[in-house]
């Protein structure tokens, strides 16, 4: 797993819980607070992967549920702040993406459950950590957004309506939950993640043609802006999304 590099950002004895922690993104978020002091909660719905990332990862909590069962948040913020103590961190990563497919072969069902996952989970989570003592901690939130928030078009277009919202949710929140809790965003563009696998499968070139960085992103690229934002660093900023996608929004790179 990769490592920031530079400076402590002061994350000892803070407690961050991470949704969708066991893999991917959030799982090297994960890595890093704990590499720097943190106690860290991670959820995910799948058993079997928490308990090989709480191999990977050591002194973790670990907690199966699934971001989308908004009635279980409660009980999950509930025994993070219990058994580690109130939260000063939350990251809202947990993600459900279309399969391949228009929006005219869309269950009802599936945008629903999308929209339960990318867009309502992230408010009750936080709404929940508030609750269990966040904002007398002066915590921070970070949500996991995407580029396809401000381009909404390819194979998954009903992932990119949840994640624009999200955007605007994060933006919402910031302003209610002000001046004790900063709330931020990344957007990330095309990661080196399970979440990408899919879409690699059915490029039709290179994917990291469009980018003018020549390459797609990296976990340890989302980890070190994460940080950021949770960090000192960023004390007087809130309800902004970082956009993180080697110049993809920008257009495709100049000709060589």
């Amino acid at each position: 797993m990769g490592q920031v590099e530079g400076e402590d950002l002061n994350f000892s004895g803070k407690v961050a819980l991470i949704t969708g922690g066991s893999k991917g993104i959030g799982l090297e978020i994960a890595h890093s607070l704990l590499a720097q002091g943190a106690r860290v909660a991670i959820t995910g719905r799948n058993k079997d992967q928490l308990a090989t990332a709480a191999k990977k990862l050591g002194n973790v909590l670990t907690i199966v549920s699934d971001a989308g069962d908004l009635s279980s948040v409660p009980t999950t913020v509930g025994e993070v702040a219990n058994r580690l103590g109130p939260i000063d961190i939350l990251i809202n990563n947990a993600a459900l993406s279309d399969r391949i497919g228009g929006l005219a072969s869309l269950s009802a069902d599936r945008a629903e459950a999308m929209l339960r996952v990318n867009t309502l989970a992230p408010l009750v989570h936080a709404q929940q950590a508030l609750h269990f003592g966040m904002a007398e901690r002066h915590g921070a939130i970070v949500n996991i957004a995407s580029i396809s928030a401000f381009r909404g078009v390819g194979a998954m277009p009903m992932y990119a309506v949840t994640k624009a919202a999200l955007v605007r949710l994060t933006e919402v929140m910031a302003r209610d939950f002000a001046p004790r809790v900063r709330v931020n965003a990344v957007a990330p563009g095309l990661v080196e993640t399970e979440l990408a696998t899919d879409l690699i499968s059915v490029a039709s070139e290179d994917p990291s043609f469009g980018y003018p960085m020549k390459r797609l992103g990296k976990p340890i690229d989302v980890v070190n802006a994460v940080e950021f934002l949770l960090s000192d660093k960023a004390a007087w900023m809130t309800g902004e999304t970082l956009i993180l996608d080697g110049g993809r929004l920008q257009g495709s790179p100049a000709p060589a």
